[in-house]
């Protein structure tokens, strides 16, 4: 009990603190920058094992979970990117796909391993950048009035809103973070 208490104390405050401020980027980017996130992540798991503050197995643990993560957010990545729209008929598959990553974030967040490291470790950040981002995205998305899918001559592809002009905001990148993150 004492451990879900600490877990959501510190998602609440890492969340407060990462979304004073912030960006915008697109739908068809945010799959992108949920991969940077999970490398970034497993890069700090790494330097966290080399500086001597994980034990073998919460190193093994961990790089387990963020090998998982890079793996689900080069799905959701592929997923996006292979997006033209968002329309009434895909619109629910899409909320699907990143509450399946954002799910994993969360999970990921509430380890007991991570939850012995310090408030402030980058790591934490990291997943925290993520899970926000996500959940913009997921936001942004369930207020969009989708239109119903069309057909574009070109592709017979049912297109909507296009993934380029779904605008979402996303906090920003936790100090220290900027080496795992492009524009």
């Amino acid at each position: 009990m004492k451990t879900k208490a600490l877990a959501i104390t510190l998602i609440l405050a890492l969340t407060l603190s990462l979304t004073a401020c912030g960006n915008t980027t697109t739908l068809n980017r945010v799959g992108a920058g949920f991969q940077q996130a999970a490398k970034g992540f497993q890069a700090e798991i790494n330097a966290l094992k080399a500086a001597g503050q994980l034990s073998d197995a919460k190193f093994m643990s961990l790089a387990r979970r963020a090998n998982g993560l890079i793996t689900a957010s080069d799905v959701l990545a592929n997923y996006l990117n292979g997006l033209s729209g968002v329309n009434a008929a895909n619109k629910a598959e899409v909320l699907g796909k990143i509450a399946e990553a954002t799910s994993l974030v969360r999970g990921l967040l509430q380890n007991p391993d991570l939850l012995s490291l310090a408030n402030d470790n980058l790591a934490i950040k990291i997943l925290t950048f993520a899970d926000i981002t996500l959940q913009n995205a997921a936001v942004v998305l369930a207020a969009i009035n989708a239109p119903a899918p069309e057909t574009s001559v070109a592709s017979d592809a049912p297109v909507g809103v296009p993934t380029s002009a779904i605008k979402v905001k996303v906090p920003d990148v936790p100090k220290g973070a900027e080496k795992y993150f492009s524009k």
